[in-house]
């Protein structure tokens, strides 16, 4: 007897988890147009074969809500369901949207936010750390110009331009970025299939890493990333690179081997080595994934640049430093491209109205104190800098400036902290 009521709770946890799995979050307005916080919604569907009861789930991050059990609350087989921020704004808006519930507690971020959704015996059925920038938005030139000067921000569509950001392939993992969009609608798609809908997606690239993250002229760098597909099948990861300056990206393939410095074969980690170059070089690099469908997904994604084309200009860098540090306070560097860092140094001898803009994309490493350079062990990528709005700041000496890095959990991103030069 003992053996059967195991078996039989053993059961039920399964199903329980495959129901989980079958519920996920799969539109948020988090920034309405109106700036009014009542028209702020999350969408749940469910992409599972049977109907799901979802009575007493609640929202435990992000918002607060409990989804009404009177009467119960099932989302139909390929069917969705919105909890709004209010009943009365979200029928005014969405007066043909009639399966709904509403009244949360609290209010989504219009930068970022973690949204939980927990089920009756508090296990997380699904979550979503969505953010405006990294692989949640688009890096886009500055227009009109400041001054004479250009810099980069991020943006989304999403982020009060009128839509929704909505998931795209709903089999696959919803919390990266890469497998979200700004809606093609106005005001989203609430309560119905998602303009952006697609079965299949270009490969997810992530987990970017460079080592030595301050390499010596005698030394090879190590370039990894992780790569997963929807559609498992055969993938061609290519890494991309060049001498700051150089006219032309060289084409490397990586392989999940085991040979070339990439962990385990066939463990979706790709890796490639760039060989030793000079001192004070600096190296721009990007990577590309095709999957079997011929989808393609380009890393760091190309930015948009004011004249509206697509550019590869923000990639990933670092640097080459035979600098041998032995003092124990932490260092911060950031590695820009030299016609940034000449950008930069412009901006503080024009005239104009501060703050100015921020310039192009840098890397950003850290070095704890103690710690030889080479041993470097933390990396923000992407980040922004620009001159910090300080009395002097038209002076031609060094000066302060500040750096700003996106708040998305990727390995393109960090916090925001002024730097002195």
């Amino acid at each position: 007897m003992r053996t059967i009521w195991s078996l039989f709770l053993l059961t039920l946890l399964l199903v329980q988890a495959q129901l989980r799995a079958e519920v996920v979050i799969s539109e948020i307005m988090y920034h309405p147009a109106s700036e009014t916080t009542t028209e702020e919604y999350i969408e749940l569907h469910n992409s599972g074969p049977t109907d799901i009861d979802v009575s007493g789930w609640q929202f435990t991050s992000g918002v607060q809500f409990s989804l009404p059990a009177a009467p119960p609350t099932i989302i139909p087989t390929g069917g969705y369901l919105v909890v709004a921020a209010d009943a009365a704004a979200f029928s005014a808006k969405y007066p043909a949207v009639t399966n709904f519930v509403a009244g949360w507690a609290g209010q989504l971020s219009n930068a970022s936010n973690k949204i939980t959704l927990r089920d009756t015996l508090e296990n997380t059925v699904d979550e979503v750390d969505y953010t405006d920038d990294g692989d949640w938005a688009e890096r886009w030139r500055d227009d009109p110009p400041d001054y004479g000067h250009r810099g980069w921000h991020w943006h989304s569509d999403a982020d009060g331009f009128g839509k929704s950001l909505e998931l795209i392939n709903a089999g696959f993992d919803n919390s990266t970025g890469q497998n979200w969009a700004a809606s093609t609608v106005t005001e989203g798609t609430p309560g119905a299939p998602n303009s952006v809908a697609a079965a299949d997606i270009p490969p997810v690239i992530s987990g970017v890493e460079h080592f030595p993250l301050v390499p010596k002229s005698t030394q090879a760098v190590t370039i990894t990333c992780r790569v997963v597909d929807d559609h498992p099948g055969s993938l061609t990861v290519m890494l991309h690179h060049r001498e700051d300056g150089a006219p032309a990206f060289t084409d490397v393939e990586m392989f999940d081997d085991g040979a070339h410095d990439d962990a385990l074969a066939g463990d979706g980690v790709y890796g490639a080595v760039i060989p030793p170059k000079p001192n004070g070089t600096i190296v721009e690099f990007y990577f590309t994934a095709t999957d079997g469908a011929a989808l393609t997904r380009t890393w760091p994604a190309p930015a948009r640049d004011y004249t509206g084309d697509l550019v590869q200009t923000c990639n990933c860098l670092y640097q080459v430093d035979e600098e041998n540090y032995a003092g124990a306070m932490p260092i911060y560097r950031l590695i820009m491209r030299a016609v940034d860092r000449t950008e930069l140094n412009n901006i503080n001898r024009n005239s104009g109205t501060i703050p100015f803009p921020p310039t192009s994309d840098q890397t950003g490493v850290t070095r704890d104190s103690m710690r030889p350079l080479s041993a470097a062990t933390a990396l923000v990528r992407n980040c922004s800098i620009w001159p910090a709005p300080e009395t002097g700041a038209m002076a031609p000496g060094p000066r302060s400036r500040r750096a700003s890095m996106c708040s998305s959990r990727t390995p393109i991103c960090g916090t925001a902290a002024p730097i002195s030069s």
